[in-house]
């Protein structure tokens, strides 16, 4: 007989994404012999999944087969290129533990959890410490005392970025209980990407592009935005603004026309424009710091220094160690220091950096893929442009990322069959490929 008081798999599972979650957004760089504690607590949740559902882990490897292979291939490139810079063993097993191991482990462990909880539910406990620490920036962003207070508990419990506490005080922008401001922008990014993801499976395509997806779709946006905004997170702005002219395009084509129209009038005011922002106060409307004035000089020392060893740095590249090389092109750009103090503040080019050219063969397969599925990947359109201008992604410190992805393969693979939860007597589907209650829908 069953105790009363016995979880569910879905409560077992919703209540181990909550922990990783929780883990993962606001104690980052917590860790037990140098392995941090995210990891550990993954490993611990693929152990008990093989153990709990064998089918399901396999039906999670078979299904996800294509990735995982890719992301082998990325480690054995960032390998090669570590072994031709005579990067230590050491180092090069720590860092593909952290970055390619870890996302083999989130792909296998998320891809079990989503076959449990079905997406729409993955997505409400995915969502729930981010929106968290969202609300804890928005109080921050305000004066709240007691917020930053409980800030500062999170924060004395883990290793600070050095660069940060160097150069910023811990306090100069609202970040909630996440590790840091731009983290919180990577966060939010991923859950408007999951959020739209879930919602094109929900409601069907062309649902999305009419007035039920369009009033969702808005109200979305909105909430992004103000969380970009307490966050000061300029390029999450940027990118949902961009979303906004492909979204409008494809759902209200007379306001995209509009759009675009404006676009050179808002050429001409550009400078009464950027005066009126700048003169609001609030950061992520400025414009005149040397955050923003020294990206153009980091992403052209990047392409140099991609240009002069296309086969990459291996994984351990600090771009800072180079610059010396290549002053004398960088001197004549805006704030050419920055090359001098910080890393490139561009994902793409940090990682081909560490991975080298020979990364880029699967790129056709990456882009068909990509253009199969368009529209439920439009949500991504933030995330990909917050990482033009940072240096995290999904190959190097954005472990997050693949946290979401198996709900994208699931969906990607067809139908909107809704996934049975009941472990016992189990079968292969051809659609998604998990197992499901004999006893149907």
């Amino acid at each position: 007989m069953k105790s009363k008081y016995q979880l569910s798999p879905q409560s077992v599972y919703g209540i181990s994404l909550l922990i990783v979650m929780m883990v993962s957004t606001y104690f980052v760089r917590l860790s037990i012999a140098g392995l941090p504690i995210r990891i550990l607590i993954l490993l611990i949740m693929v152990i008990f999944m093989f153990l709990q559902s064998q089918t399901r882990f396999i039906a999670a490897i078979v299904k996800m087969h294509r990735i995982l292979l890719l992301i082998i291939y990325f480690a054995v490139c960032a390998t090669l290129s570590s072994f031709l810079n005579d990067v230590p063993f050491e180092s090069i097993v720590n860092q593909l533990v952290e970055i390619h191991f870890q996302a083999i482990v989130s792909l296998i462990a998320f891809h079990v959890i989503c076959s449990y909880l079905g997406p729409s539910r993955f997505y409400v406990y995915f969502s729930i410490p981010i929106a968290i620490s969202v609300a804890i920036a928005a109080m921050q962003f305000l004066g709240f005392t007691p917020a930053w207070s409980l800030y500062d508990v999170v924060a004395s419990v883990q290793p600070q970025s050095t660069e940060e506490l160097e150069f910023h005080d811990p306090h100069y922008r609202a970040l909630g209980l996440s590790y840091s401001p731009v983290h919180l922008g990577t966060q939010i990014s991923l859950v408007f990407a999951l959020f739209f993801g879930v919602l094109a499976r929900q409601i069907g395509k062309h649902s999305l592009f009419r007035r039920l997806g369009q009033r969702r779709v808005f109200a979305a946006v909105l909430l992004f935005v103000v969380a970009a905004l307490v966050s000061g997170n300029r390029s999450p702005l940027l990118g949902i603004i961009c979303f906004l002219g492909v979204y409008l395009f494809l759902s209200r084509p007379i306001l995209a026309t509009l759009f675009v129209c404006l676009i050179p009038a808002f050429i001409l005011l550009q400078p009464l424009v950027v005066d009126i922002l700048n003169s609001t106060g609030v950061r992520a409307f400025n414009t005149e710091n040397s955050s923003g004035e020294g990206r153009a000089a980091l992403r052209a020392f990047g392409t140099m220094l991609f240009i002069d060893r296309p086969f990459g740095y291996g994984l351990t590249f600090e771009s800072t160690q180079y610059w010396w090389r290549y002053w004398k092109e960088i001197q004549g750009y805006e704030n050419p220091e920055a090359i001098t103090l910080h890393a490139l503040h561009n994902f793409y080019l940090v990682t081909l950096n560490k991975h080298g050219i020979l990364m880029l063969l699967p790129l056709y397969w990456v882009f068909r893929k990509i253009v199969r599925n368009a529209t439920s990947l439009l949500g991504f359109i933030p995330y990909a442009i917050h990482c033009f201008y940072h240096n995290s992604g999904p190959t190097n410190g954005d472990f997050m990322f693949w946290f979401i992805i198996p709900v994208f393969s699931i969906y990607a693979l067809g139908g909107s069959q809704r996934v049975q939860t009941n472990p016992d007597r189990v079968i292969h589907t051809r659609r998604f490929g998990y197992p499901q209650n004999s006893s149907g829908p």
